[in-house]
């Protein structure tokens, strides 16, 4: 390609974009609280869980170790929705996977 201005010749350059997948997630009920157990996604550098009895989502981010396992604690009872996500940072930007499906579970 030549430049309408300049005249000078250049050549584009395609930006990867970066596409993790979705995580699959299991989940377990508890005494105020509930355990999410997810699948590790590659490439990823960290998950965010979030989850709702009403009103607005409440988001927890983790980095990815070697555990994939979370417990959130503190939880009324009630049936919470529940979804995850993985996002993976280069610098000071991040990418994020779509929205899981929402799983249901009861907090006792």
């Amino acid at each position: 390609e030549y430049c309408a201005i300049c005249d000078e010749e250049f050549k584009f350059v395609k930006e990867k974009k970066l596409r993790l997948k979705i995580p699959a997630f299991k989940l377990q009920k508890g005494k105020k609280q509930f355990k999410v157990t997810y699948k590790k996604v590659t490439g990823a550098t960290g998950f965010q869980i979030r989850y709702r009895i009403k009103g607005k989502w409440i988001i927890k981010t983790f980095k990815t170790k070697i555990q994939v396992t979370k417990t959130i604690k503190k939880l009324k009872k009630g049936i919470y929705q529940v979804q995850v996500r993985a996002f993976v940072k280069q610098g000071k930007q991040k990418a994020y996977s779509a929205w899981s499906k929402t799983q249901k579970v009861k907090v006792i």
